[in-house]
Parts: C-alpha cells; sequence; structure tokens
C-alpha cells in the first residue's frame, strides 16, 4: 500500500478504463493508491487464460496510448505485459492463469479456478475474497521470504485479521 498518495504520479494507462467489461481476472496485492500508481511498478493478476488475456490488455492500450508494450515469458511462468514510455517503463502487468509462479509450495490450478470463480467487485475491478488475499500473501511471503521487502504480505495479514494457521488449513485444500 502507498503511504502517501502525493508519491504517486497521475496514471499514463487509465486502469479503471482498461479493466472496465473486463472478466475473468482478479487483481491480486492490489495496490492502496488504484488506480494511481508508481512509474515503474507492477500489477499482479490472476485471469482465466493469460495469452487471451494479454492480448486484450495490449489492444485496448494500444488503440489508445501512444506507447510501445512489450510481452515475455517470466522465469517464474507468469507472463508479463510491460508499457513503455519514452524508453521507460510505466507499469508492468504480470499475470497468472494457474500459480506455477509459487513453487516454494506448489498449488493446484484449482486454487486460481477458485480465486476466479469466487473473486469479489471492488471500486468496479474484481479482487479476491479476503481469505484469497491472504492465501496468495502468504504464498508470496514464502516464495521470496529471503528478501526483506517480502515481510510486508505477513504484516498484511496480520494487520488485517488474517491467522496463519487457518492460511494452512485452506492452502492445505490446494497442495
Amino acid at each position: 500500500m502507498y503511504s502517501n498518495l502525493s508519491m504517486l504520479n497521475q496514471p499514463s494507462v487509465d486502469l479503471n478504463w482498461l479493466f472496465d467489461g473486463l472478466d475473468n481476472y482478479c487483481i491480486i496485492k492490489i495496490p492502496g493508491g488504484f488506480p494511481y500508481y508508481e512509474k515503474n511498478s507492477d500489477l499482479d493478476i490472476i485471469c482465466d487464460d493469460k495469452f487471451k488475456f494479454v492480448e486484450i490488455l495490449r489492444n485496448k492500450i494500444l488503440n489508445k496510448y501512444n506507447v510501445k508494450t512489450k510481452s515475455y515469458i517470466a522465469a517464474n511462468n507468469n507472463l508479463q505485459l510491460d508499457v513503455i514510455i519514452n524508453n521507460t517503463l510505466d507499469i508492468k502487468f504480470d499475470l497468472t492463469d494457474d500459480l506455477t509462479c509459487f513453487s516454494a509450495i506448489p498449488v493446484s490450478t484449482k486454487l486460481a479456478d477458485k480465486i476466479l470463480h469466487d473473486k469479489q467487485t471492488h471500486n468496479s475491478i474484481f479482487i479476491p475474497s479476503v481469505e484469497h488475499e491472504f492465501i496468495i500473501r502468504y504464498l508470496e511471503y514464502n516464495e521470496y521470504k529471503s528478501d526483506p521487502k517480502k515481510i510486508k504480505h505477513l504484516n498484511y495479514i496480520i494487520n488485517n485479521g488474517g491467522n496463519i494457521d487457518d492460511i494452512l488449513s485452506l492452502l492445505q485444500l490446494y497442495t
């Protein structure tokens, strides 16, 4: 979450417009200042088909904005779409449709399906249910726990009433 909205730039890409009318996605770990974002930041998305969804995003962006895009499969198997303005990364969309990006605790693809099935609307965009947000944040923390910045995910869970034992019990259904 952004602690100071004045740090956020006026977005080059209108994220509310971009996701308007789309379905079969959830924005996970949504930044507190959404739809504003910092340049060179990323937006994590679970969707039903990352290849189709990235094409939808790319087409919408290129039809409205004078920008460049680049898409590629990252080392963690996520499909990434970079929006580049003046040879600088503006925003990265980081898409998964199967959660294979988490190898420390491998999960079934059924978890991604369940997250999409149980998604909730928040300010006209789709986000995961609270319990699914906690699971994703726990997986993220566990995957990269050697990175001190990732403690924020554990803190998010605790500060928002989550219980690690409950999360592990839910997660067990998908491992």
